[in-house]
C-alpha cells in the first residue's frame, strides 16, 4: 500500500491519498502500539484501532474476516485475516479494493482512473 502511496506522490497532478491501515486484533494492538508501527511504514500512515465491538463493526462493514489463533506456551498467537486494500473516495465511499494479485502499478493506475472520475463529476 505504502509503495503505491509513494507511486502517486510521484506526480504532483494528483492530490494526496491518506493511507490508513486499521488492525484487526485490538487485544494487542493499543494506540501506542498501532501508532508505532505504522511509523515504520509511512509518515502519512494513519493507524486505527478500538475496542473489540468496534473493530468487529468495522470488519462487519467491509466484509474482513479474521481470527486469532491458539496463544502458544508464551501466550503469543497468531491471527489469520482477510488481506484487502480498499480504496474510498473523499466522500468515504467504497470506490474499489484491491488483493495481492494486484501489482503496486496496476493499483496506481487503477486509482488514478478513479481520481480522473472523481474530478470530472464533481470539480
Amino acid at each position: 500500500m505504502v509503495h503505491v502511496v509513494d507511486l502517486l506522490d510521484r506526480e504532483a497532478k494528483w492530490p494526496k491519498v491518506q493511507p490508513v491501515f486499521i488492525t484487526v486484533d485490538p487485544e494487542r494492538d493499543s494506540v501506542e502500539a498501532v501508532a508505532k508501527y505504522v511509523k515504520e511504514f509511512h509518515p502519512r500512515l494513519l493507524g486505527l484501532t478500538g475496542s473489540p465491538d468496534q473493530v468487529r463493526e468495522a470488519g462487519k462493514a467491509y466484509r474482513v474476516y479474521y481470527n486469532a489463533g491458539p496463544k502458544d506456551e508464551d501466550d503469543d498467537y497468531i491471527v489469520d485475516h482477510t488481506v484487502i486494500i480498499y480504496l474510498l473516495n473523499p466522500d468515504g465511499l467504497l470506490t474499489d479494493f484491491y488483493q495481492r494479485s494486484k501489482s503496486d502499478e496496476k493499483m496506481a493506475q487503477s486509482i488514478k482512473k478513479h481520481m480522473e472520475v472523481y474530478r470530472s463529476l464533481f470539480s
